[in-house]
């Protein structure tokens, strides 16, 4: 494998001739950057040494995107299946309380047959009859 040193900002080791045209197609340097094969003395040009990279570049520059990561890497359809499915086992497997599991000093709480206010009316219409009889008097 052929390896190069060119002259650019940030590039501190040979670079075989894929790299360089990788790096060249995205824009990091132009086609006058010196280089020149490792061991020799003299500099060129990239458009000296990788003539067809013009032609390539014609072809517009590669863009070089991010990487994505956590939740973003996954697609929107997985994450509402995910969801759904989650609701799924919650509702599914969620304990529920059933009257039999209600403890017993809840359930033995005695509940008033007649309430106080529905007694003191029948308090008061058994007393009417001796009210009527009363006043007639």
């Amino acid at each position: 494998m052929d390896l190069y040193d060119v002259k650019a900002r940030g590039l501190h080791s040979p670079l075989n001739a894929r790299e360089i045209s990788q790096l060249f197609r995205a824009g990091h340097f132009g086609s006058q950057q010196p280089c020149k094969p490792v061991g020799e003395a003299r500099w060129c040009t990239v458009d000296e040494l990788f003539p067809l990279l013009k032609i390539e570049a014609a072809a517009g520059p590669l863009r070089m995107e991010e990487p994505k990561a956590g939740l973003d890497r996954i697609p929107r359809t997985v994450k509402v299946l995910l969801a759904l499915l989650l609701g799924a086992g919650a509702f599914l497997f969620w304990p529920r309380t059933s009257a039999k599991e209600i403890p017993a000093t809840v359930a033995s709480v005695p509940t008033p047959t007649i309430l106080p206010q529905k007694r003191a009316l029948e308090e008061l219409a058994l007393d009417e009859p001796t009210l009527a009889a009363q006043t007639r008097r």
